[in-house]
C-alpha cells in the first residue's frame, strides 16, 4: 500500500435473524487480509440451499476475483454451480422417509443470492477500491466524518422485495428460453481510498436503516457502527434496531475496514 495510507483495523460480523439458531443464517462473509479483496451475500430465505451458494460466491470471489469492470461472468459462475449441485444431498432429498414430497423439487429450482465483492489494488501510488454488486447488499465510505458514497443503492426506495440475484442454477427466459445466471445488471464503482476513510459493507436490513439515517442529521450511521466492536455488541445493536422498528429482522452482515 501507499506509504501514507495502511489498513489500520478490520470488524467482521454475521449472525442470523434475532430469534433464530445461527445455522439459519443464510448471510456469507469472507475477508482477506493477505489478498486485501471482500465478500459478502445474502441467500435468499424462501431458495433451496441458498446459504451454501452464498458461501460459494463469496469464497469464489477471494480465491479467483473480478479483476476488471467488463469480464466473462459465464467462466466464473459455472464452476461454482457446478459446486453447489454436485454438494447436494439428492439421494436423501429424494428419499420419502427422510423427506416430504416436494423437497427435491423445490432444491431443483436452485439457490439465490445476492453479491458484493471488491478488492484494493495499488496504481501510481493509490490505493484504488474496486467493487461488483448485484443486488441489496451495499458499500459505504465515510471520509472526514461524510458519508460520500453509497453503492449500489443510494435511496430508501430502491431496497424492495425482490432484489438482483446469482442463481445456482442457470434459468431460462421463456422469452427467449435463453439459459442465465443472475437477474439484473452487475453494477461497478471504482474509486480512491484516503488516509482516515472508512468503508463499510453491510447486508440489506442494515444498509436500508444506514440510507434511511443519512435524512435524519442528528443521526449519524457510520458512528454506530464503527462502535460495534465484538459480537454480542453487534447482536445487541441488531436486536434494538429491529425492536424499534428501525431494522427489519433478517440476517445482519457487517463488514469495517478503517484505513
Amino acid at each position: 500500500m501507499p506509504e501514507s495510507i495502511c489498513l489500520k483495523s478490520v470488524s467482521q460480523f454475521c449472525i442470523a435473524r434475532i430469534g433464530e439458531d445461527e445455522n439459519q443464517n443464510k448471510d456469507s462473509l469472507n475477508f482477506s487480509e493477505n489478498l486485501m479483496r471482500f465478500a459478502l451475500s445474502d441467500g435468499v430465505s424462501g431458495a433451496s440451499y441458498s446459504r451454501e451458494w452464498a458461501e460459494l460466491l463469496t469464497n469464489g470471489f477471494i480465491e479467483n476475483s473480478f479483476l476488471e469492470k467488463d469480464f466473462e461472468i459465464k467462466s466464473w459462475i459455472t464452476p461454482l454451480q457446478l459446486a453447489w449441485y454436485e454438494n447436494i444431498p439428492w439421494k436423501r432429498l429424494e428419499d420419502p422417509t427422510i423427506h416430504t414430497e416436494g423437497v427435491a423439487e423445490k432444491a431443483r429450482k436452485g439457490g439465490s443470492a445476492t453479491f458484493l465483492g471488491g478488492l484494493f489494488e495499488i496504481f501510481e501510488e493509490k490505493l484504488i477500491l474496486k467493487v461488483w454488486a448485484l443486488g441489496d447488499t451495499n458499500l459505504f465510505i465515510v471520509r472526514d466524518g461524510e458519508n460520500i458514497t453509497s453503492f449500489p443503492l443510494i435511496t430508501s426506495e430502491e431496497f424492495g422485495i425482490d432484489p438482483d440475484m446469482f442463481f445456482s442454477l442457470p434459468r431460462n427466459v421463456e422469452s427467449s428460453q435463453d439459459s442465465i445466471s443472475h437477474v439484473g445488471e452487475l453494477k461497478f464503482l471504482k474509486v480512491e481510498i484516503q488516509k482516515d476513510d472508512v468503508v463499510i459493507c453491510s447486508s440489506d436490513s442494515i444498509s436500508k436503516w444506514y440510507v434511511d439515517s443519512l435524512d435524519n442529521p442528528s443521526i449519524l450511521p457510520w458512528i454506530e457502527l464503527d462502535n460495534v466492536t465484538n459480537i454480542d455488541e453487534f447482536r445487541d445493536f441488531v436486536t434494538d434496531k429491529v425492536q424499534c422498528k428501525n431494522m427489519k429482522n433478517d440476517d445482519s452482515t457487517l463488514l469495517v475496514m478503517r484505513f
